[in-house]
Protein backbone atom coordinates (compact mmCIF):
# COMPACT_ATOMS: atom_id res chain seq x y z
CA UNK A 1 0.00 0.00 0.00
CA UNK A 2 2.88 2.46 0.79
CA UNK A 3 4.13 1.68 -3.04
CA UNK A 4 1.05 2.74 -4.31
CA UNK A 5 0.81 5.62 -2.32
CA UNK A 6 4.30 6.88 -3.23
CA UNK A 7 3.42 6.49 -6.86
CA UNK A 8 0.38 8.18 -6.61
CA UNK A 9 2.26 10.96 -5.19
CA UNK A 10 4.82 10.95 -7.87
CA UNK A 11 1.68 10.16 -10.65
CA UNK A 12 0.57 13.79 -9.11
CA UNK A 13 3.95 15.61 -9.89
CA UNK A 14 4.25 14.62 -13.22
CA UNK A 15 0.04 15.55 -13.81
CA UNK A 16 1.26 18.93 -12.60
CA UNK A 17 4.00 19.20 -15.10
CA UNK A 18 1.97 18.64 -17.75
CA UNK A 19 2.88 15.17 -18.92
CA UNK A 20 0.40 13.07 -20.95
CA UNK A 21 -2.21 11.54 -19.04
CA UNK A 22 -0.57 7.91 -20.38
CA UNK A 23 3.03 8.40 -20.14
CA UNK A 24 2.08 8.77 -16.08
CA UNK A 25 0.47 5.74 -16.36
CA UNK A 26 3.18 4.06 -17.89
CA UNK A 27 6.07 5.75 -15.31
CA UNK A 28 3.83 5.35 -12.24
CA UNK A 29 3.09 1.10 -13.26
CA UNK A 30 6.89 0.79 -14.20
CA UNK A 31 7.81 2.18 -10.03
CA UNK A 32 5.31 -0.15 -8.79
CA UNK A 33 7.05 -2.87 -10.67
CA UNK A 34 10.10 -2.36 -9.86
CA UNK A 35 9.05 -1.73 -5.85
CA UNK A 36 7.07 -4.67 -5.93
CA UNK A 37 10.06 -6.69 -6.79
CA UNK A 38 12.39 -4.68 -4.43
CA UNK A 39 9.76 -5.41 -1.83
CA UNK A 40 9.24 -8.87 -2.45
CA UNK A 41 13.14 -9.82 -2.37
CA UNK A 42 13.72 -7.88 0.72
CA UNK A 43 10.86 -9.35 2.35
CA UNK A 44 11.71 -13.06 1.41
CA UNK A 45 15.09 -12.97 2.89
CA UNK A 46 14.18 -11.25 6.28
CA UNK A 47 11.34 -14.09 6.85
CA UNK A 48 13.95 -16.91 6.03
CA UNK A 49 16.68 -15.18 7.87
CA UNK A 50 14.22 -14.64 10.92
CA UNK A 51 12.30 -18.28 11.05
CA UNK A 52 15.67 -20.12 10.08
CA UNK A 53 17.75 -18.58 12.88
CA UNK A 54 15.12 -18.94 15.51
CA UNK A 55 14.02 -22.56 15.18
CA UNK A 56 18.07 -23.29 14.94
CA UNK A 57 18.65 -21.31 18.15
CA UNK A 58 15.44 -22.83 20.09
CA UNK A 59 16.46 -26.47 18.92
CA UNK A 60 19.71 -25.98 19.89
CA UNK A 61 18.68 -24.35 23.55
CA UNK A 62 15.68 -27.23 24.08
CA UNK A 63 18.03 -30.19 22.94
CA UNK A 64 21.84 -29.36 21.81
CA UNK A 65 23.54 -29.17 18.78
CA UNK A 66 21.41 -32.05 17.44
CA UNK A 67 18.20 -30.41 18.40
CA UNK A 68 19.72 -27.34 16.48
CA UNK A 69 20.17 -29.53 13.24
CA UNK A 70 16.50 -30.80 13.76
CA UNK A 71 15.48 -27.13 14.80
CA UNK A 72 17.11 -25.90 11.33
CA UNK A 73 15.61 -28.79 9.63
CA UNK A 74 11.85 -28.09 11.06
CA UNK A 75 11.89 -24.37 10.52
CA UNK A 76 13.17 -24.67 6.60
CA UNK A 77 9.82 -26.24 6.34
CA UNK A 78 8.05 -23.33 7.96
CA UNK A 79 10.37 -21.03 6.03
CA UNK A 80 9.55 -22.27 3.08
CA UNK A 81 5.76 -22.37 3.88
CA UNK A 82 5.88 -18.24 4.90
CA UNK A 83 7.83 -17.61 1.07
CA UNK A 84 5.28 -19.31 -0.34
CA UNK A 85 2.06 -17.58 1.38
CA UNK A 86 4.28 -14.24 0.68
CA UNK A 87 5.14 -15.39 -3.08
CA UNK A 88 1.64 -15.82 -3.92
CA UNK A 89 0.62 -11.98 -2.84
CA UNK A 90 3.83 -10.63 -4.63
CA UNK A 91 3.41 -12.51 -7.35
CA UNK A 92 0.01 -10.88 -7.79
CA UNK A 93 1.28 -7.59 -7.47
CA UNK A 94 4.34 -8.02 -9.46
CA UNK A 95 1.93 -9.50 -12.44
CA UNK A 96 -0.47 -6.60 -12.52
CA UNK A 97 1.98 -4.00 -12.19
CA UNK A 98 3.89 -5.40 -15.49
CA UNK A 99 0.75 -5.49 -16.83
CA UNK A 100 -0.13 -2.29 -16.62
CA UNK A 101 3.27 -1.21 -17.79
CA UNK A 102 3.00 -3.26 -20.64
CA UNK A 103 -1.05 -1.94 -21.88
CA UNK A 104 0.72 1.92 -22.61
CA UNK A 105 2.54 1.35 -26.04
CA UNK A 106 3.97 3.49 -28.43
CA UNK A 107 2.70 3.73 -31.39
CA UNK A 108 4.44 4.31 -35.10
CA UNK A 109 3.45 8.07 -35.24
CA UNK A 110 4.96 8.34 -31.17
CA UNK A 111 1.41 8.66 -30.03
CA UNK A 112 0.55 6.46 -26.53
CA UNK A 113 -1.86 3.85 -27.21
CA UNK A 114 -3.62 1.46 -24.81
CA UNK A 115 -4.40 -2.44 -24.78
CA UNK A 116 -7.86 -2.73 -22.56
CA UNK A 117 -7.39 -6.24 -21.35
CA UNK A 118 -3.39 -5.87 -21.31
CA UNK A 119 -5.11 -3.07 -18.41
CA UNK A 120 -8.32 -5.01 -17.52
CA UNK A 121 -6.10 -7.99 -16.50
CA UNK A 122 -3.04 -5.91 -14.65
CA UNK A 123 -5.95 -3.99 -12.31
CA UNK A 124 -7.57 -7.38 -11.74
CA UNK A 125 -4.38 -8.96 -10.50
CA UNK A 126 -3.18 -6.09 -8.51
CA UNK A 127 -5.98 -6.02 -7.11
CA UNK A 128 -6.10 -9.81 -5.87
CA UNK A 129 -2.80 -9.06 -4.80
CA UNK A 130 -3.44 -6.28 -2.82
CA UNK A 131 -6.10 -7.64 -0.88
CA UNK A 132 -4.88 -11.17 -0.66
CA UNK A 133 -1.26 -9.91 1.12
CA UNK A 134 -3.12 -8.39 4.63
CA UNK A 135 -5.59 -11.93 4.33
CA UNK A 136 -2.47 -14.43 4.03
CA UNK A 137 -0.38 -12.43 6.34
Amino acid sequence: MFGLGVAFLYSLVMVLKSTPPLKVLKSAANFLYHWYLIVAALLTFIVSLVVLSGSAGVGTLLAGPLGGVAGLLIGSWFALFGLLVIALAYVFQILGSRLLYLSVETGPDGIYEVNSSKMFFGILSLFFGLVLLPVLS
